[in-house]
């Protein structure tokens, strides 16, 4: 132990136990040190190596997850409140609860489909409108069509 009690040897003291050693066994403790330093900087350069490679890996994956989430889970979440919305509302119908909700998913499937039917033209669309009127100094003049 030192003199100064941090439990470190000092300079001294080393130079003391390294007296009655050849410098044979100094040689090979120094040559064992720096084998040691070079296999532990090898190791550490692999394991940089590694993480510069499984870095971006981890991060697609991360970026598969959120996709997931973003496309998948988020809108089924709302079709699942939209669901149980809807459900609490039909169910103060009783016993035509049923029929009620059959007429709902009727009715949104042929708002739907008119929807898609639709024309795309270049007037702002009015919502509650089935046509576009033409608003002037918006949209384009469109031609009449010949049959």
């Amino acid at each position: 132990m030192s003199a100064s009690g941090s439990g470190l040897p000092s300079a001294s003291n080393l130079l003391d136990r390294a007296r009655g050693r050849g410098l044979t066994s100094i040689a090979k403790q120094g040559l064992g040190s720096w084998v040691l330093a070079v296999i532990t900087a090898g190791v550490t350069g692999l394991q940089s190596l590694l993480q510069l490679l499984l870095v971006p890996v981890d991060l697609m994956v991360e970026l598969a997850n959120a996709s997931v989430a973003a496309f998948f889970l988020e809108p089924f979440g709302i079709v699942t409140s939209g669901a149980s919305t809807t459900a609490e509302a039909v169910s103060d119908f009783g016993i035509f609860g049923l029929l009620v909700a059959v007429g709902i998913v009727l009715a949104t499937i042929y708002i739907i489909a008119q929807f898609l039917e639709r024309e795309d033209t270049t007037d702002v669309p009015i919502p509650g409108f089935i046509v576009d009127p033409p608003l002037p100094g918006i949209g384009v003049e469109e031609e009449e069509q010949e049959d």
